[in-house]
């Protein structure tokens, strides 16, 4: 047992239903994946970053500012060459090597402690991707009907976030909730710096179910996955 796996055990809050969503969340969860509290309700499932990974460009270095346990930063390392992955949680880079290690991929992932505010601006000209995942509120988020991007999202702004990231790369991947309103994203990106004229925006189903959406912008609008 790894010393973050004597730390970290499945919490006695995290209901059956997150539990029970064990191997969409890591389809190697026995092979030894570790999760905090917060982790359980807000790790990508495995097959939706998986998707998001493969449609990043192939062999760039990928920026995930707000990594978590690294589910989505483990599907890009598969991708592509090389992973910044941030997070000002310690622990939470903790759990990205370990499961990290799990998949195979830790010599593709660089781990750095910090604030990705603060960490954003130093890093132009060093990665080609942006992908966008930071905190939506916990699972209340979804008592926002609709959620608001411009105002809902917390304690992170989304058009600071946007900001900042336009101006390392115009290729960003954002991860939002699925029931955002399209009129107040449209209003949002008219505030950016450049403003963005263009934006995809993707549903993400897990069998009959939207699970959350994904906004792509720069060269990754329309990129098509290879059979």
């Amino acid at each position: 047992m790894s010393n973050v796996q004597a730390r970290v055990a499945v919490p006695r809050c995290v209901s059956d239903k997150y539990l029970y969503q064990r191997y969409r969340l890591f389809e190697r969860f026995d092979d030894g994946i570790v999760l905090d509290e917060e982790s359980w309700f807000s790790v990508t499932p495995e097959k939706i970053a998986r998707h998001i990974a493969e449609r990043c460009l192939d062999g760039s270095v990928v920026l995930d500012p707000f990594v978590g346990a690294g589910g989505n930063a483990i599907q890009f390392a598969m991708q592509c060459s090389l992973v910044l992955a941030i997070d000002i949680d310690p622990l939470k880079i903790e759990l990205t090597r370990n499961n990290a290690h799990v998949y195979g991929v830790a010599d593709r992932i660089e781990c750095l402690t910090g604030n990705a505010l603060e960490l954003l601006p130093r890093l132009h000209g060093k990665v080609d991707v942006i992908f966008l995942s930071p905190p939506w509120g916990g699972p209340d988020y979804i008592q926002h009907q609709p959620f608001l991007l411009s105002e809902h999202l917390q304690p992170y702004r989304a058009l600071d976030l946007l900001n900042l990231s336009f101006q390392v790369t115009p290729n960003v991947a954002f991860l939002v909730p699925r029931n955002i309103d399209l009129q107040d994203l449209s209003r949002l990106l008219a505030q950016c710096i450049p403003p963005q004229t263009h934006c995809e925006v993707e549903y993400n189903f897990l069998g009959q179910k939207c699970k959350t959406a994904t906004l792509y912008f720069g060269a990754l609008i329309g990129t098509q996955i290879q059979p």
